[in-house]
């Protein structure tokens, strides 16, 4: 079977996997790292973009992808995409007078 790329005018669906990783170090017999599957999606391949709810902040995920064809075969899944969540930024009022407001954003002073 030929290889089925994204993008490619033969393709039919999207299958698309996010994986939470659970510990950074390698925990089965070949150094992979635990994972747990928290998204698991098909999509149709004029849909080209996708949210992905409820991601937790501080985080290492790592992203999937596998295509299919009009002959309904199913491609390779592709390399992980891996990619970590910041941190949520505080917004907070750290002034106020009659005239004016100061806004700040980042971490809260003292803390």
């Amino acid at each position: 079977a030929l290889p089925i790329y994204i993008g490619d005018a033969t393709v039919l669906e999207h299958h698309i996997q996010l994986l939470k990783v659970l510990t950074q170090t390698g925990d089965d017999e070949v150094g992979r790292p635990a994972t747990e599957l928290v998204f698991d999606a098909k999509v149709h391949a004029t849909q080209h973009s996708l949210r992905i709810p409820n991601l937790e902040p501080d985080t290492y995920y790592r992203a999937y992808v596998c295509v299919s064809s009009h002959s309904h075969q199913w491609g390779t899944w592709s390399p992980a995409l891996e990619f970590h969540t910041a941190m949520p930024t505080a917004v907070y009022i750290a002034g106020m007078s009659p005239e004016a407001i100061t806004v700040k954003w980042g971490k809260l002073e003292g803390s």
